[in-house]
């Protein structure tokens, strides 16, 4: 089935509209605009799977400093692919969503960046806020939190694995794993590509998440 039918039938039929809701300027939920959206004191309920996807695909890794430039959706497809456990695949997914609307900022930055929240000095480290996104993202979305350490494992080594590539592929090795092909591709199209596959593939992974969690609620309530 060809990518625009799976996201009209996953749309139509598995994915409830606030998930995918994009508001206008100036309303919650569109991270784009100061003061609706705060990075410091996120709300599940602001969050949404385009703004994710819409962000991840506009967002490169590397901060975007590689001769060729990957996507953090596509990267997150990746890892996600090289997970084997069906929570690992999750996470996979989401394990950078918290740059849809931090950015891509490499490791070793995050840690010497605060943000400052009161004015008076007290505030929390960029790691922390990252920390704070995804914890409302797990919420929003039904995603286990914390991250169970087996899954956090097995994601991070995924990471790690593609990491090790991307380091070739973007800027050394061109031709190796597909960096030449992925060059000659236009970075629009691929922008446009990866935000609707990330999208089709979240949009999947949560409403199986969805429906996990109300089987355990409905048993919890049977007392089962």
């Amino acid at each position: 089935m060809d990518e625009p039918s799976r996201m009209t039938r996953l749309f139509s039929s598995t994915a409830p509209a606030d998930w995918l809701q994009q508001p206008g300027p100036g309303q919650p939920g569109q991270p784009g605009w100061p003061g609706d959206f705060d990075i410091l004191d996120p709300r599940p309920e602001q969050i949404h799977l385009s703004d994710i996807a819409h962000g991840l695909a506009g967002k490169f890794r590397f901060a975007g400093q590689s001769p060729i430039r990957k996507t953090v959706a596509r990267h997150s497809l990746e890892v996600a692919d090289r997970c084997m456990a069906p929570i690992a695949k999750v996470w996979g997914l989401f394990h950078d969503a918290a740059e849809a609307y931090l950015g891509d900022i490499p490791t070793p930055h995050k840690r010497s960046i605060w943000f400052f929240g009161d004015g008076m000095g007290n505030g929390t480290s960029l790691t922390g806020v990252e920390m704070n996104l995804l914890a409302a993202i797990a919420a929003r979305f039904h995603l286990p939190w914390p991250i169970p350490p087996d899954i956090a494992a097995e994601v991070h080594a995924a990471d790690a694995r593609a990491l090790e590539l991307d380091q070739r592929t973007l800027w050394y090795d061109f031709d190796v794993d597909g960096g030449e092909k992925m060059a000659m591709l236009p970075e629009s199209g691929r922008v446009c590509h990866d935000r609707a596959a990330w999208l089709v593939a979240a949009c999947e992974a949560v409403a199986e998440m969805r429906r996990i969690h109300h089987g355990d609620t409905e048993n919890e309530k049977r007392g089962g």
